[in-house]
């Protein structure tokens, strides 16, 4: 469940002034479900350039959990 929704910046305190660019996995399995990396594939015609994307919104999740959460943190 941790990383399946995206973050409730209400309800997060700081969140929205650290993290400028929110990603979550449900939003990547929703993108890739409803085709939103396909354009990718029509404007270059290659899968690999799709990919690349699909694993940098996965890097980005990482990215902002490492940036906004301190070490040792659960």
């Amino acid at each position: 469940y941790m990383f399946s929704a995206p973050v409730d910046i209400e309800n997060v305190p700081g969140y929205k002034e650290t993290v400028e660019s929110p990603m979550d996995l449900g939003t990547i399995r929703d993108k890739i479900v409803n085709g939103g990396y396909m354009e990718i594939l029509s404007k270059t015609g290659s899968w690999d350039k799709v990919l690349v994307a699909v694993l940098q919104d996965v890097e980005l999740v990482w990215h902002n959990c490492f940036l906004f959460n301190f070490e040792g943190s659960a």
